[in-house]
């Protein structure tokens, strides 16, 4: 009952969740990027869900990012095994540089998690004020830039990975056979 009566209700975030389900379940045809338009409906949940049941430190904002990203991963995976997809990635980055750029960005990911659990939550000025009217109140708030933008980043991460270990990372040759 505490969930259902404290849940926010911004209007930015709830615009973007509502418009990525748009686009997942309006995108024809399916690819297995499409997977990373739940990145901001699970932002948008698990914000709400973190934001009132738990205090706001590194380890409760790192599995909120963590329960955002993971399903996500596992999407794209789904949809990468059922579309029968041979490799994915740019081919005109090597697959070190693709593994390098991985773990940057899961790197900072990191950052930005931990960093979102030390923002204070204090609102004083007349700019704070309408930022709170559009993006909720700023525990909520800060817990939803880092699912959302953490989540995205560990995610796409976290496949790109994936693709260099597995051998899936696209090669110059297989993009010219298309």
């Amino acid at each position: 009952m505490k969930l259902l009566l404290n849940w926010h209700f911004p209007p930015i975030p709830m615009l973007l969740a509502i418009g990525s389900l748009w686009v997942m379940f309006r995108e024809n045809p399916r690819t297995w990027s499409s997977a990373i338009t739940c990145v901001p409906v699970l932002g948008y949940l698990y914000a709400n869900v973190f934001a009132i049941y738990f205090s706001r430190t590194p380890i409760s904002i790192s599995a909120a990012v963590a329960a955002t990203a993971v399903p996500c991963l596992c999407l794209s995976f789904f949809l990468m095994r059922r579309l029968r997809v041979k490799s994915i990635g740019n081919p005109k980055f090597s697959r070190a540089k693709a593994a390098l750029y991985a773990i940057c960005g899961l790197a900072f990911a990191s950052v930005v998690a931990y960093g979102a659990a030390y923002v204070p939550a204090d609102c004083t000025t007349p700019k704070c004020e309408f930022g709170v009217s559009l993006f909720g109140s700023l525990d909520y708030c800060i817990v939803w830039f880092a699912c959302v933008w953490s989540g995205m980043m560990a995610s796409v991460s976290l496949l790109a990975l994936y693709a260099v270990i597995s051998g899936r990372w696209g090669l110059p040759e297989d993009f010219e056979r298309r």
